[in-house]
């Protein structure tokens, strides 16, 4: 059984629900179905976006080394190819081989600057990594590509109650919400947690650190 980290980072490859891999038999319909993809790529190995098209299905049946075998594949036929280099990275980060998916997020924002889903990937690295400093600026450069971006203004929420500032952590989650509302579930009870904490011990003032060690136990969100 492998744990999925699964940002919802960008494009159709990046999913947003959490949980763990087993192979049922959705996951082996979707091998299958990989299987089948990839032979259809051997008979052209210069298809880049059959190579692609394999490696989208691997990563979603949980195979993340056969995804990134078939992501390597269609970055040799199409060296800079965005939605390749994102699905790389995610199959590195989906393993928590943190090294390679920041090598691979990092070479593509440098790339291409202007792709808030680099950005992204590359916060939620960091965040995995337990380097919140280094992902709220990843995020931060998200949020510098789309101001919208709620995966960015997760990792923002998410690095802010590290440190203890959970009025930033609200601010920032609920931001998250409202550009995308599908995080309700997830990011609202413990919005309402915080809340609540805010306006017993801290009315009208900022969190400092003594009030951190204070702060409500709730499960971060996954």
């Amino acid at each position: 059984m492998t744990r999925r980290i699964r940002f919802p980072l960008a494009l159709a490859l990046l999913v947003s629900a959490s949980g763990c891999i087993s192979f049922d038999p959705a996951s082996t319909r979707q091998l299958d179905e990989a299987d089948r993809l990839e032979r259809a790529a051997s008979l052209n190995p210069s298809n880049a976006h059959a190579w692609f098209a394999t490696g989208k299905q691997r990563l979603d049946a949980g195979d993340f080394d056969g995804a990134q075998e078939a992501f390597q594949s269609a970055l040799a036929a199409q060296p800079e190819f965005d939605e390749a280099e994102l699905g790389l990275a995610l199959s590195h980060l989906e393993q928590r081989e943190f090294a390679a998916a920041r090598r691979a997020y990092t070479a593509l924002a440098e790339r291409r600057p202007d792709l808030a889903a680099a950005w992204e990937g590359l916060a939620a690295t960091e965040l995995e990594a337990r380097r919140p400093d280094a992902a709220e600026a990843a995020a931060r450069e998200a949020l510098r590509c789309d101001g919208r971006s709620a995966p960015a203004l997760r990792v923002l929420g998410e690095a802010a109650y590290i440190r203890g500032d959970h009025r930033a952590a609200v601010r920032a989650w609920s931001a998250a919400i409202d550009a995308d509302p599908a995080l309700e579930p997830r990011l609202g009870p413990l919005l309402a947690d915080l809340r609540l904490y805010l306006r017993k011990y801290a009315p009208g003032a900022d969190m400092g650190s003594d009030t951190a060690a204070n702060a409500p136990a709730t499960e971060r969100p996954r």
